[in-house]
């Protein structure tokens, strides 16, 4: 079996915000910010200070959108029925994602973790088509 879907094996990851373009990275966090996709204009005329979001909940968000787009996490198997906000991710994390980061990030600010939960919550599949252009799985 490939080690990348081996799900004892936990795959590659090599998110950094730097890898995003200016514009993709202005897109995903006005996403998370505002749960809307600027415009073009709108984007043009926004600034960006690289150094303000590395630890933020932004990136943790924005990292979190990158794990579902690329796969490595994906919603619970329909198979087990409707699951709502309860379900669980399935896949395995990679070593080097801190998820206590994700404690208490949910819409209700309540505390735990659930993942796929967040990822529901803040509606982060609209940024996957931004976000599978890069190489954060080598």
């Amino acid at each position: 079996m490939d080690p990348q879907n081996d799900p004892m094996t936990a795959p590659a990851w090599n998110f950094h915000l730097d890898m995003l373009s200016d514009e993709d990275l202005k897109t995903c966090i006005v996403y998370v910010e505002e749960r809307r996709l600027p415009d073009s204009q709108e984007l043009a005329s926004l600034p960006l200070d690289r150094s303000y979001w590395p630890g933020s909940l932004e990136e943790s968000l924005i990292e979190l959108a990158a794990l579902f787009a690329h796969e490595v996490l994906r919603p619970p198997h329909p198979s087990l029925g409707p699951v709502g906000l309860f379900g669980v991710a399935e896949g395995r994390l990679p070593d080097n994602v801190d998820v206590d980061r994700y404690d208490g990030v949910n819409a209700g600010n309540e505390g735990g973790i659930n993942l796929y939960e967040s990822y529901v919550d803040f509606g982060l599949e609209a940024l996957a088509p931004i976000l599978k252009k890069y190489p954060f799985r080598p």
